[in-house]
């Protein structure tokens, strides 16, 4: 198991809910918004923004696929698609309620 994540995960490390690092580089995941944990507004924000990093380290531990969209988002980042079993990431933890749907700003978590 353990060496299948690697080959399918090709060396993912998570940042935060929703920004990963393949091989180095920091790839943001397209159509989401999870609270921050760097320099979150409120207590609120920085508990939930642990919550969705702390989920989207499981989903990635247990093996994605990262699909390139060849856009980019805030900071130059490549936008991408992951997708677990078939399901996409970004859908799951909208669904879970660690993420909403981005809208072309932050979403105001402490609100």
């Amino acid at each position: 198991m353990i060496l299948e994540f690697f080959l399918a995960a090709s060396l993912i490390t998570v940042i935060d809910g929703d920004t990963v690092r393949q091989d180095g580089e920091r790839l943001r995941i397209e159509n989401i918004d999870t609270p921050e944990t760097y320099r979150p507004e409120c207590l609120a924000e920085r508990m939930l923004g642990e919550l969705a990093t702390a989920r989207l380290e499981e989903i990635v531990a247990d093996g994605v696929e990262v699909q390139f969209t060849g856009r980019t988002g805030g900071y130059g980042r490549p936008l991408v698609l992951l997708t677990h079993e078939g399901q996409d990431v970004g859908e799951m933890l909208v669904e879970e309620g660690l993420a909403v749907e981005w809208t072309g700003r932050q979403a105001d978590w402490c609100g």
